[in-house]
């Protein structure tokens, strides 16, 4: 069966989720991980699709270690002249917002000060160095922070010590 699906990414999506459904996590992301032996290491919907699905089944650790691989990469997956926020020139933007929806996400998960400090100074920055071409991210990463502020607030888990973080 796998010969024949080798070449579908959607296969492996499915049989990932069906393994998600089933709290197997391990074997879900093993599924994933075949995506890129196989075929995909510079199709960006792919890694979008990845992403997704890691932060939809609670992988947050696994999903920070996605992104940063694919920040860490010389090239950036190819460019797609229809999507200007994931275009190569704005693929670090896109990349760190999704860093910074991992750790938004894991803080909210474990009320661990130490992630929301992170993201919070991620959505900040991200915030502050908007331009017109990435302004869909900026305004994403405006609402996660506002939202995550308020949480932080909410929940009090930095304990009075929030306006430590960097930028307040």
């Amino acid at each position: 069966m796998r010969t024949h699906y080798a070449n579908s990414s959607a296969f492996y999506f499915d049989v990932a989720d069906y393994f998600f459904a089933e709290k197997m996590s391990d074997y879900a992301t093993r599924v994933l991980s075949n995506l890129f032996e196989y075929r995909i290491f510079d199709d960006r919907q792919i890694w979008r699709v990845y992403m997704q699905r890691l932060l939809n089944a609670g992988e947050l650790d696994e999903a920070e270690i996605t992104v940063r691989s694919i920040s860490a990469r010389k090239s950036s997956p190819a460019r797609d002249d229809d999507d200007p926020d994931f275009d190569s020139e704005n693929s670090e933007i896109y990349w760190s917002y999704q860093l910074a929806r991992v750790y938004d996400m894991r803080a909210r998960k474990n009320k661990d000060p130490q992630d929301a400090r992170r993201a919070l100074n991620i959505y900040h920055n991200l915030i502050a160095s908007t331009v017109e071409a990435t302004q869909t991210v900026g305004f994403a990463a405006l609402e996660e922070f506002n939202s995550l502020v308020v949480w932080v607030i909410v929940m009090d888990i930095i304990n009075n010590t929030m306006y430590n973080v960097s930028f307040l």
